[in-house]
């Protein structure tokens, strides 16, 4: 039984709908509203703590629909240990609730110090396709961007391909490229993106093939020097057990977000953080405060992928790192509760 478990709380939700900027085109298609829940939860002496939930259906979790139902049958007054155990097998809400009671466990305990305090960690700014590549890369390294995410495989390989070497001619000293196939390829084009790659500073493509192609994802990190990532492959703990089991050799894209209970997260992400990399489910402040708080209790070092700043209009939601680095301080002083009153 967990400290908390018989602790009561009232649960209380805002559910959110955020057009995009410019809609986000992926190998799955164009994407062009995002939409989720802040989910509050206050004790009896009026301590509050904020979670979110930020689903995305095309990595396998629940649809924004169930979660709104689920948030509303939870409304009310109930025992910690219930929220839990109604939670389960629901990732973005398990992941809403576990970031909303550390933050509750945090305001009780009246704490002072900040996530990381005393570190910081780099990050990764994604990069738009087409002619915009190639100004938004240098205005990005220009601000000390040195890790640049691309999206891969949804043109021609040789005009993507192109696209990918125009930007690596043009990287700042110590610059490297990511490049993100969301499951899109088949094993011969992955094949020759990591043949391709493996010419150039990238520092790994992430899910060439779909999440079920199991074997052939092994056998593409096992034959080529070029690293993959796994990441529509991996939500939470559970999934990083499986790979492991399997051998997997490569990275593990994890978005908290919508990763489940954080304590097992944690627990499986602490004997090898080096394999990890943490990244934005395009949620807000509330889900990307509580994934950074993450990755500096994981002890993990490569760049964070939340630079996604200026993916939404100034809606006062935010959700995006707009600085090369970030530190403890700077996740200590986002404000939850902003973004629920501003809702």
């Amino acid at each position: 039984m967990r400290d908390d478990d018989s602790l009561e709380v009232s649960l209380a939700f805002k559910a959110y709908r955020r057009p995009f900027a410019v809609p986000v085109r992926t190998s799955r298609g164009l994407w062009t509203v995002r939409e989720g829940i802040i989910v509050r939860l206050e004790d009896g002496e009026g301590n509050a703590g904020f979670g979110e939930v930020a689903p995305i259906e095309a990595f396998g979790t629940e649809g924004f629909a169930g979660a709104l139902a689920w948030c509303a049958g939870m409304r009310g007054r109930r025992r910690v240990d219930e929220l839990r155990a109604a939670a389960r097998g629901r990732m973005c809400c398990a992941a809403a609730v576990a970031m909303a009671l550390r933050m509750l466990r945090r305001v009780r305990a009246a704490a002072t110090e900040s996530a990381g305090a005393g570190r910081s960690l780099p990050v990764a700014v994604l990069i738009p396709r087409g002619e915009a590549a190639v100004d938004a890369m240098r205005r990005a390294a220009d601000a000390g961007f040195r890790v640049f995410k691309l999206k891969i495989g949804i043109g021609a390989f040789a005009a993507d391909a192109a696209a990918v070497a125009r930007l690596a001619e043009r990287l700042p000293e110590g610059g490297r490229l990511r490049l993100d196939a969301n499951g899109g390829l088949d094993v011969p084009s992955a094949m020759r993106w990591l043949e391709f790659a493996s010419e150039w500073p990238v520092e790994f493509v992430e899910q060439p093939l779909p999440a079920d192609a199991e074997r052939d994802l092994c056998r593409l990190a096992e034959d080529h020097a070029t690293a993959v990532a796994l990441d529509e492959a991996v939500l939470g703990a559970d999934d990083i057990k499986r790979w492991r089991d399997r051998g997997w050799p490569g990275v593990f894209v994890v978005k908290p977000a919508l990763a489940g209970e954080a304590e097992a997260l944690l627990e499986e992400i602490r004997p090898d953080p080096d394999a990890f990399v943490f990244s934005s489910a395009l949620e807000t402040d509330v889900g990307m405060a509580a994934g950074v708080r993450l990755a500096f209790e994981a002890g993990v070092e490569r760049a964070l992928g939340y630079g996604v700043a200026g993916f939404f209009g100034e809606d006062g939601l935010g959700g995006g790192l707009r600085a090369p680095v970030v530190s403890g301080e700077t996740v200590s002083a986002i404000d939850p509760a902003r973004v629920w009153d501003s809702l």
